[in-house]
């Protein structure tokens, strides 16, 4: 007895201190995991039973260590930088154990129980059934957060069905809904909406507005909008469901839906919400950030402006010129997004006067621009070229506005000097040649951008080193073995490793860009665990140095390893794109037979829908008459099949008319001697677009309309837009300037 109290007392020594607040405010993350752990390790033996029979006599923990536990796993969960780690996910696990035991009483007794004989049980102590709602959220909240979407669910059906646990409410459903919102399961969260309904539970504002946001997430604007209706123009049938005796529309309800708005790019929406706003008087700061937002995107800088000169907030302590420098800047506008984002507005349209009179404006109503504003701004005079002017702004945040710079702040500089491509500095004769030499000469300037920042001790990041990796191998001839011994340099230091995702994917592009088809295969297999812009880098790379083959099996094993449930890559539109666009290229009929197929399993494998750059690609292929693409029956059919799917993407009347004219103009050019064939062959009776089933796959195309003039033009037009379309296309998926991809911030 005398040797299980001393055990007893040392576990709870040992967790005591393990879950103290003291102690898991250590930033060792992964120390402090460890030290976790342990004290868990300890209170499972302890509670452990053997063969049947209790293993010690003091064989529970306090209810109190549990607990202490549990907080302390919901604690390091939040505190992870990084989701989905195998630490983070193994904190999870540990604190759904836990909460089951509290669940189920096994291994736990009172808090101010004391044992008296070897022989007690730890179901003979009195325990304190009732639970606390908030350790069931909390617990949630960190599933949800890590997408596990799996073990949330487990986690309600635990609430739901222990007895003495608190009834599921708005909240457990809110954080559902948010959950699989982040997931963009647009079904599931419309299952949970129905659950709730079906149950007749009462949704408050906060349970409707977590609802409009995962809607947003899922990118489902419409059903966003018919919640966001039902809370603010309920209908009468559901007020005499009784669901809005609590549900009132709050300002976050609105910004929401205007959040939604601005991300689906229906700037007029946007703008009619804001307006019944105005008129209702319900505005805050989040309000004027969005709208200016909006009107940003819009390129409608000058409302942008006058949004800003009505609605600025009054910071106390701000405006006053009596305070130190450093002071007005640990005071955090809450405006200071809007102005940024006009600041970056006026940046990337080239309007570098106005960017840095922003920043002047800024400063003069009292809001502190922050280490984004400046990104932004320096970013900005580096897209300009004017590197003496981004030197000085770097100069002026750290010395006036006491901030100093980061590897932000310095990636900013970076990638706004490599971004714009070199040629449109120059026109006329030899202006490649100038256009090359002028790059090199901004890549040789980046890198002593790169050691001044070394010297100022701010580390070079992922960023940093993919982005001069990438711009060594754009240059005119590609600098590749600079470009691999800078990388291999950072990595000798510490810095970066070179199998990096982000690093490795850049040496992936430069080793192409050089015909390097060894570096390639080498680099790729190095990476620990490949992203989809990796694999898409290498297809493409393995592709510019010929071996289209070798592109193609990959993606055949790739494909081979997701119905075996092996580690695979989930493909992305600009992987088949990459492909298809190299198959086209070479015209045969085994290409467009290859082209086909992929397409097909892109659709129906994958689930992947075409988007506006690579319908583009194929129906130029397939009606600019080159090789032997687009003659056979097949090919006819496939033009129309991609045809079809340009119906559903957001294209204008206007702009999809061209493209079915285009296609039907070259139909019936081909058709004029199919037609003479099949008279002879199958009489004049017969009509060879219903022989070939033509007829049936669009009833909606007019195949023999239009003037030829017209068509010729716009079979000539669409060679011309598609190009530009596709090229487009390819800078947003990262393909025309890998560096146009990094995300700075």
């Amino acid at each position: 007895m005398e040797a299980s109290e001393l055990i007893d007392e040392t576990v709870r020594t040992i967790s005591n201190r393990a879950f103290s607040r003291a102690y898991l405010r250590v930033d060792d993350l992964e120390g402090t995991w460890e030290g976790v752990r342990t004290a868990l390790d300890l209170m499972n033996l302890q509670a452990s039973r053997k063969g049947g029979v209790l293993s010690l006599p003091y064989n529970s923990v306090p209810r109190k260590s549990w607990l202490q536990a549990l907080r302390a796993l919901d604690l390091l969960v939040k505190k992870g930088k990084r989701r989905g780690t195998p630490e983070q996910f193994a904190q999870g696990d540990a604190a759904y154990a836990v909460l089951q035991r509290l669940c189920t009483c096994e291994g736990v007794r009172d808090s101010v129980t004391t044992p008296t004989r070897s022989s007690d049980t730890s179901s003979s102590y009195p325990v304190r059934m009732i639970m606390d709602e908030r350790d069931f959220n909390g617990i949630l909240h960190g599933f949800a957060t890590m997408g596990r979407m799996d073990m949330a669910e487990q986690v309600v059906t635990l609430q739901d069905q222990t007895e003495h646990a608190p009834p599921l409410s708005a909240v457990t459903f809110s954080i559902l809904v948010k959950g699989y919102g982040r997931q963009k399961d647009v079904e599931s969260v419309g299952d949970v909406w129905a659950y709730m309904r079906e149950k007749g539970m009462e949704a408050d504002t906060i349970l409707y507005n977590s609802l409009i946001d995962a809607y947003v997430n899922c990118g489902d604007v419409e059903r966003a909008y018919h919640t966001f209706l039902d809370i603010t123009q309920p209908n009468e049938e559901l007020r005499e469901e009784g669901l809005f005796e609590r549900a009132l529309p709050n300002v976050r309800t609105y910004n929401t839906m205007l959040k939604g708005f601005v991300r689906a790019g229906e700037d007029e929406r946007a703008l009619k919400l804001t307006g019944d706003m105005v008129k209702k008087n319900i505005w805050d700061d989040v309000t004027t950030n969005t709208l200016v937002s909006v009107l940003v995107a819009a390129s409608n800088f000058e409302l942008a402006e006058s949004i800003l000169v009505d609605s600025t907030s009054t910071v106390p302590h701000v405006e006053g010129h009596n305070l130190q420098v450093g002071q007005r800047r640990r005071t955090r506008h809450p405006n200071v997004e809007a102005y940024t984002d006009l600041l970056n507005g006026y940046g990337r349209a080239g309007m570098c006067d106005k960017a840095l009179a922003t920043l002047k404006t800024m400063r003069e109503r009292g809001v502190n621009p922050n280490e984004h504003t400046y990104s932004c701004m320096i970013g900005a005079l580096a897209r300009a070229q004017k590197i003496s002017q981004a030197r000085k702004m770097l100069d002026f945040m750290e010395f006036n506005d006491e901030i100093k710079p980061s590897a932000i702040t310095y990636n900013a500089f970076l990638t706004g000097m490599l971004e714009k491509p070199a040629e449109e500095y120059y026109r006329g004769d030899g202006y490649a040649a100038a256009a090359n030499l002028a790059f090199n000469g901004r890549v040789d300037v980046a890198i002593d951008v790169v050691k001044e920042m070394m010297r100022s001790r701010i580390k070079p990041n992922s960023i940093t080193v993919a982005t001069m990796v990438d711009a060594l191998g754009r240059c005119n001839p590609p600098r590749l073995n600079q470009a691999k011994a800078l990388a291999n340099k950072f990595d000798e230091l510490g810095y970066v490793p070179n199998n990096s995702v982000r690093v490795s994917t850049a040496m992936i592009r430069a080793c192409g860009l050089s015909k390097d088809l060894d570096g390639v295969c080498e680099t790729f297999e190095h990476i620990t665990k490949p992203d989809a812009v990796a694999f898409n880098t290498y297809l493409d790379s393995c592709c510019r140095c010929g071996e289209v083959k070798m592109a193609l099996n990959a993606q055949k094993s790739n494909s081979a390893k997701s119905q075996s449930k092996e580690n695979f890559i989930s493909p992305d539109v600009a992987t088949y794109t990459v492909l298809i666009s190299t198959l086209l290229k070479i015209g045969n009929v085994a290409a467009s037979g290859h082209t086909r197929k992929l397409y097909r399993e892109m659709k129906q494998l994958w689930g992947i829908q075409p988007d506006k750059g690579l319908v583009d690609i194929i129906l130029v292929a397939m009606v600019s008459g080159g090789n032997s693409l687009g003659l056979s029956d097949k090919d006819v059919k496939f033009t129309y099949e991609v045809l079809r799917d340009a119906r559903k993407l957001d294209l204008s009347p206007e702009h999809f008319e061209k493209r079915e004219k285009a296609v039907k103009a070259v139909i019936v050019g081909r058709m004029s001697e199919v037609w003479k064939e099949d008279t002879i062959s199958y009489g004049m009776n017969e009509d060879p677009l219903e022989r070939h089933n033509w007829n049936q796959i669009n009833s909606r195309f007019r195949l023999w309309g239009g003037s030829g003039k017209n068509i010729l033009d716009d079979v000539k037009n669409l060679g011309q837009s598609a190009t530009s379309d596709a090229d487009d296309f390819l800078e947003s998926k990262n393909w025309n300037s890998m560096n146009s991809g990094f995300r700075l911030f």
